[in-house]
């Protein structure tokens, strides 16, 4: 956003590497020697990282600072260095508004991947909690954002928040089967990012317990609806929320169940 700043993360091998940064139009967005972009005007440019004979380059957009709706983020009522909100993009224009979505979560802290490509062309943006390559930087809960989108499909988009790790246990199975604490803990996580209406548990198609919750107030569009569910990783369970907006035809659940071979391939990304 104009007159906005935003760190630009490089990691290199070794470590001690010197490297330099470089703004293709410094009318548009200048960078400083430790890599923090600053806004100047609306329009787009190129930041280039160079280390040794190794050229590297980000796109970078600048918006009217104005032009961001503080509204559509999730857990904009319960912001804190554990709370870190993201944002909701308008579901059936995930594709169209990528250069937003980027603006949108590096304004809170959170780092632009890549757009990654599936086999079949599905495609979706990934960010990733602030790290330096090796851990986590931040205590922020979550560990990565993922927009998935199908182009020429709008109706397919939806998003997923994946957690750092959480627990020992895989606790979506242990609130169901009668752990209090746990159930409280993941209603709450529901909660603090906006989805407390109608919270509760289910399964889906093929069997896996999930606790489903609804944010019907926030977005002109219509209700958001988040499907909580778990994920085992190196270090024990994190927890996965996929949010799409709730269909007219009530067929949701089905597609969350299509979605979770999606969400399963990026999974890996948040087993830091």
């Amino acid at each position: 956003m104009v007159g906005k700043t935003a760190q630009l993360t490089v990691t290199v091998e070794p470590a001690d590497t010197k490297y330099t940064f470089e703004s293709a139009n410094a009318d548009i967005a200048t960078v400083s020697d430790k890599g923090v972009i600053t806004g100047v005007k609306i329009g787009k440019t190129v930041i280039s990282v160079k280390a040794g004979n190794v050229t590297k380059t980000a796109d970078v957009e600048v918006i009217e600072a104005g032009t961001m709706d503080e509204s559509r983020y999730a857990g904009k009522d319960n912001a804190s260095e554990f709370i870190a909100p993201f944002y909701i993009a308008e579901q059936p224009k995930i594709e169209e508004q990528i250069d937003l979505i980027k603006v949108a979560n590096e304004a809170k802290g959170w780092q632009f991947k890549e757009v990654a490509t599936f086999e079949k062309g599905d495609k979706a943006a990934v960010f990733m909690a602030p790290n330096d390559g090796n851990k986590y930087t931040d205590k922020r809960f979550g560990s990565q954002l993922s927009y998935f989108f199908i182009p020429g499909k709008k109706e397919e988009s939806f998003m997923a928040f994946f957690s750092k790790t959480f627990s020992e246990k895989d606790p979506v199975a242990a609130a169901v089967d009668g752990d209090a604490e746990m159930k409280e803990s993941l209603e709450s996580v529901l909660t603090l990012y906006g989805f407390s209406d109608n919270i509760g548990s289910t399964k889906l198609d093929n069997g896996k317990p999930v606790f489903v919750g609804v944010n019907t107030k926030q977005f002109p569009e219509g209700p958001y609806q988040a499907v909580l569910f778990s994920n085992k990783g190196k270090s024990g369970y994190s927890i996965v929320i996929m949010i799409k907006l709730i269909e007219s035809d009530q067929q949701s659940a089905q597609s969350v169940t299509l979605n979770l071979n999606k969400i399963s391939s990026l999974e890996k990304l948040s087993n830091r």
